[in-house]
């Protein structure tokens, strides 16, 4: 699970973990580059739960790296660095005098169970098989480390997991029986024994036919879907808490972080999971509305990898990875890997659907329709008759004919029409506080003009038929934001990653709040085009050299429209008295010269351009 949590066992959102990593890649950097970096120099003004997560993240980092790590000195270094905090400490490092986890030897009894050997050891702690001496069966025992337990919520998280399989009972689900208390007083969870691996290991040793695919899936979205009728969501779906047993049957673990639904409410704004196969809502802190449909989307990115060898959407940091999660469309499959069967493509897509309508209903519904792609053994058919044999033959003859003539007049409809341009239109709304009861002012309405800082910016791009898009923001400096297809500043926009659209409402979110600024115009500008920009083509290299638009933004806001890559004015949407300066102001003029620049440099890329450039009255 790569959520992060505070002290108190609470979860950081998607923002914060983002300069978490952020922060941890620079530290890691200074190691590799043969520097010994201060733990104490990248806390920086890091307050509250924040902090503790980073100081966490640090500590491990530093643990890998220093040359010394001899566990008494590492103990006492960061001891007298860092003498406040002593119980972020133990949650990373052991006192020396205390044993890293309890160790049971083969044959040793606890309580009624005999310890038959070591099955893994992980994070967690440590997992034995054993034999239970009353009733001869074989469990698996887990025995948490000390540090799991002396974490913050570390006990409590270990009795929910055994609350929530107490509940539940499924062939799929890994069945929890009891826990116990070892001689020391401390817990462990004795779990039902299967004798195998996870499916992440089994997948390193097997290649699974498209058939094996469909059927382990769809048992485990059986079992999800036992488990959604009872009234939890897993929340932690994926390949390591998949245990595949030796005749290559799905179980399902880990149900640590699963969600009850009368537990929800009071979770708004919680995000947990392993974040490569969280769902959007999940991305977005809506715990307190999650259904049995976040589960769906974990399987469709295990099959989707299942079916590439790869997952669908790949940062590079854990902010980058949730963009691409709420905001790109996976790549088909088949454009991955051509060999893959149309039908369970057509799953996993629909099972990615970003708005939680279009997924499956029920984890049953998707169970039913991967079990509808196993191939079945056609049934014997009876020769035809001489009667049946003339009927199939002249009811062929007539299909084929009203499909030739079928043919002939659409190529002679076709060949009379020409295709249809491509065009777009583009609606700018603001809000704004002192407009009291008004939701939102369009681009037309008099009271849209001027912007101010702290107005609220809402856009809005319909297309008349599928292509490629990307939204350009210009403020009064001249300065360039590629707002869609949105990317962190250091990764150009690939092809690969741009979806055809018809729509876009950005943000998808929340609105844009205007930060303070010169006095001036600020430009929104689309760029639509039937091919996506080639991977080569930087947008942000191809828009430098901008003129600045601060001045005396006027009140005039004005489209720019562009057919055939010719910007001509289309609207002035501001009315002006009488007595008004005709002409439009010099900061105008310069935000019409930006943008038949822009439409020089991109002419060769895009079929259509629109703009709107609107007066900006900033502070400063």
């Amino acid at each position: 699970m790569t959520t992060a949590r505070g002290e108190d066992g609470s979860s950081l959102s998607i923002e914060i973990q983002g300069r978490i990593d952020r922060i941890c890649l620079d530290f890691e950097d200074q190691w590799r580059a043969g520097k010994a970096p201060r733990i104490e120099d990248f806390l920086g003004s890091t307050t509250g739960t924040e902090r503790e997560a980073l100081f966490l993240e640090l500590l491990r980092l530093d643990l890998d790296y220093r040359p010394d790590r001899d566990a008494d000195r590492c103990y006492a270094d960061y001891r007298a660095r860092f003498p406040h905090d002593e119980t972020l400490l133990q949650q990373l490092l052991d006192p020396p005098d205390e044993p890293p986890v309890r160790v049971f030897a083969t044959h040793e009894r606890v309580g009624r169970f005999e310890i038959e050997s070591k099955l893994g050891e992980g994070a967690f702690g440590v997992v034995y098989g054993a034999i239970d001496r009353d009733t001869g069966k074989r469990v698996a025992l887990k025995v948490p480390h000390p540090r799991v337990l002396r974490r913050a919520g570390g006990r409590q998280h270990l009795e929910e997991e055994a609350q929530t399989l107490s509940r539940l009972d499924h062939p799929a689900i890994v069945a929890y029986r009891e826990i116990i208390r070892d001689d020391h007083g401390g817990p462990i969870l004795v779990m039902e024994h299967v004798d195998g691996c996870s499916l992440r290991e089994w997948l390193k040793q097997h290649s699974p036919s498209w058939d094996e695919i469909s059927g382990m899936l769809a048992q485990i979205a059986d079992a999800m879907d036992y488990a959604h009728r009872e009234g939890f969501v897993h929340r932690d779906l994926e390949p390591k808490n998949i245990v595949i047993d030796r005749e290559n049957r799905p179980h399902v673990t880990d149900f640590g972080l699963a969600l009850h639904e009368s537990e929800q409410r009071g979770r708004q704004g919680e995000t947990a999971g392993s974040i490569a196969y969280m769902s959007p809502e999940q991305i977005r802190g809506e715990s307190h509305w999650l259904d049995g449909r976040a589960d769906i989307w974990a399987i469709g990115i295990m099959l989707y990898e299942l079916l590439t060898s790869r997952r669908p959407f790949q940062g590079d940091t854990l902010e980058e990875l949730a963009i691409e999660i709420r905001q790109r469309e996976p790549k088909p499959p088949r454009q991955i890997n051509p060999d893959v069967p149309a039908s369970l493509e057509t799953i996993c897509l629909k099972c990615l659907s970003k708005p939680i309508s279009d997924r499956y209903t029920t984890a049953g519904d998707l169970a039913r329709d991967l079990r509808a792609t196993l191939r079945l053994v056609e049934p014997k058919r009876r020769p035809l008759t001489v009667r049946q044999r003339r009927q199939w033959l002249w009811s062929t003859l007539a299909v084929a004919m009203v499909a030739v003539l079928g043919l002939r007049y659409w190529l002679f409809s076709y060949s009379n029409r020409e295709l249809t341009s491509l065009e777009a239109n583009l609606d700018v709304r603001v809000t704004r506080s002192t407009e009291r009861g008004i939701s939102s002012i369009g681009v037309r309405d008099a009271r849209f003009v001027p912007l101010r800082p702290d107005d609220e910016i809402h856009v809005a791009v319909r297309l008349n038929r599928l292509a490629y898009l990307y939204v350009i923001f210009i403020d009064s400096q001249g300065r360039v934001s590629v707002v869609y297809p949105f990317t962190s500043p250091a990764i150009r926009i690939r092809a690969s990653q741009q979806p055809r659209v018809v729509a876009v409402s950005l943000p998808s979110e929340q609105n844009w709040i205007l930060a303070d600024g010169p006095r001036g115009i600020q430009t929104i500008l689309v760029l639509a085009s039937e091919a996506p920009l080639p991977t080569q083509a930087d947008l942000r290299t191809m828009l430098e050299g901008l003129e600045s638009q601060t001045g005396d933004p006027g009140e005039q806001s004005m489209f720019f429209a562009g057919k055939d890559l010719s910007f001509e004015s289309q609207a002035v949407v501001s009315p002006r008295p009488e007595n008004a300066d005709s002409e439009p102001s010099p900061a105008l003029l310069a935000a019409r010269r930006n943008c038949d620049l822009v439409a020089n440099r991109m002419s060769v890329y895009f079929d259509y351009m629109i703009a709107v450039a609107m007066p900006f009255e900033g502070k400063r």
